[in-house]
């Protein structure tokens, strides 16, 4: 008679059982943080694109989404937070675009990232 019939599991089988499940939960905890953020990053892209300028119709039409969902989005603490550095981001490369003559300040500046930490400073990478 198998063990399976006789509903009794040999203590090997309960630990690949047991691994097999562990497994799972770490696969879909990983999935979960994945989900959250790219929700995130959503999130900051819109709030970059309002902040540069674009309408919320036009954010919602390139991301598929409503206005009103965009507005929502926009009004989430996440959104705020960084809101304000991008603002003075757009605020030093209209200043630099006035000034400088460089092409290389502005090119550095046109194409640096802001990436916001979990204290919501300001980064700039180039």
């Amino acid at each position: 008679m198998s063990d399976k019939l006789s509903g009794m599991e040999t203590p090997e089988q309960l630990k690949q059982q047991g691994l097999k499940e562990k497994r799972l939960t770490v696969r879909l905890q990983m999935a979960a943080s994945r989900v959250e953020a790219a929700e995130q990053e959503r999130i900051w892209a819109i709030a970059a694109a309002h902040a540069a300028g674009l309408s919320i119709r036009k954010i919602a039409a390139d991301t598929g989404l409503s206005s009103s969902r965009v507005h929502q989005l926009l009004h989430t603490d996440e959104a705020k937070q960084i809101a304000q550095p991008l603002s003075a981001l757009n605020k030093i490369d209209s200043s630099i675009e006035e000034q400088s003559p460089n092409p290389g300040t502005l090119a550095r500046l046109r194409f640096a990232t802001a990436i916001i930490g979990g204290s919501g400073s300001l980064t700039l990478v180039y």
